[in-house]
């Protein structure tokens, strides 16, 4: 048994490449289930939102006083 670890409970990661998309990981967005005789795994492929920058807000509300 490994440190931090309690026998039983599930197992969660997450990879995030920077600069790539789905298409050059040559993978397909959606839910992928596998079940081996002891185990479930399920694999979600999802191509997260790109974050606005903090500042596009301000300069909105900026934009909007002049308006």
């Amino acid at each position: 048994m490994r440190a931090g670890y309690t026998d039983g409970e599930a197992i969660a990661a997450q990879l995030v490449y920077q600069g790539e998309t789905l298409a050059s990981l040559a993978l397909t967005e959606g839910v992928y289930t596998y079940t081996l005789p002891s185990d479930t795994i399920t694999l979600t492929i999802s191509a997260a939102p790109v974050p606005v920058p903090a500042a596009a807000p301000l300069m909105l509300a900026g934009l909007a006083a002049f308006g």
